[in-house]
């Protein structure tokens, strides 16, 4: 072998020892973490419905709900065990991905909360879901919910955050879904 070819083999077996190494780096704090993620979006998750369906004590994920861009419904339970609603799991594809959301719904079909868990939404614009002014416009809302642009809503519609009507529908999608599935439950 020549010299060149010698260097190159050399520098490419370096790399490939580099690459290696970082790879097995990374699937050890992969593994590592992986429970304490877990955990923390669980508890993520939890807050949420907690904050969206605050008349409940506990929640009881029912088994094998779940359709489109619905991934998972609680039933929100009192100190009486009396069932004072449902949060709802949601993850509507917005401008920048999926949005996961926590929808709460009273047992009158009403939104009682909207809680964003994650989303990759542009800062300054499509972030402004997760602003209270936003999302306190579903509470309350019993049927389908409609973005209106400009213009003071009528009942059943929420204003769309300027600049970020994809975003706003993306929501709006969300807690609709939500309603459906909770409307098919009862």
């Amino acid at each position: 072998m020549n010299k060149n070819v010698r260097s190159i083999v050399k520098t490419g077996f370096i790399l490939f020892v580099i690459g290696f190494l970082c790879t097995l780096i990374l699937s050890v704090c992969n593994y590592m973490t992986k429970g304490t993620i877990e955990r923390l979006a669980a508890e993520s998750e939890r807050e949420a419905m907690v904050a969206t369906l605050s008349e409940a004590d506990h929640f009881v994920k029912l088994p094998h709900i779940g359709e489109g861009i619905v991934t998972g419904v609680f039933e929100g339970v009192d100190k009486d065990k009396n069932i004072v609603g449902y949060c709802v799991k949601v993850y509507p594809v917005g401008y920048g991905g999926e949005i996961s959301m926590i929808v709460g719904i009273d047992t009158d079909h009403k939104v009682t909360g909207v809680d964003i868990v994650n989303m990759s939404e542009t800062p300054g614009l499509g972030a402004k879901a997760k602003d209270e002014s936003f999302y306190n416009q579903y509470i309350g809302k019993s049927g389908l919910v409609s973005v209106k642009k400009s213009g003071t809503p009528n009942e059943n519609e929420i204003s769309a955050i300027s600049g970020a009507t994809v975003t706003s529908k993306a929501v709006t999608q969300g807690v609709n879904a939500a309603l459906e599935i909770v409307k098919k439950l009862r």
